[in-house]
């Protein structure tokens, strides 16, 4: 396959299309993609603790099916501008979480 010229966002959708590229050279890190997994795999209470911490839990969250929940979290992580202490609250408890390489943090 030949990868010439394509934009970031082409390499993702590339990636969705023809999993898996892990492990392949031509593999992407998708940083929305790797929070997403990694606040999925947490245990639901730790979900809940992480969204309390940042805020990002409201009163109208009641109710609410746990995936449009979560994509609500996500959204205002993005419209506060908390994607990077979302990142970091997220990959310190995920087993294979690397908080150090935060791709949102300012200045990356």
């Amino acid at each position: 396959m030949a990868i010439k010229n394509l934009t970031l966002e082409e390499l993702y959708n590339l990636e969705v299309d023809h999993p898996p590229l892990t492990g392949n050279k031509s593999a992407v890190f998708n940083p929305p993609r790797r929070l997403a997994y990694h606040f999925l795999d947490l245990p639901y209470h730790v979900q809940m603790e992480i969204a309390q911490a940042l805020h990002l839990l409201q009163d109208e969250d009641r109710d609410q099916l746990d995936d449009e929940l979560f994509r609500r979290f996500f959204r205002r992580a993005a419209g506060s501008g908390k994607l990077s202490d979302l990142w970091s609250e997220v990959e310190k408890r995920h087993p294979d979480g690397e908080p150090e390489k935060n791709p949102f943090k300012e200045g990356r």
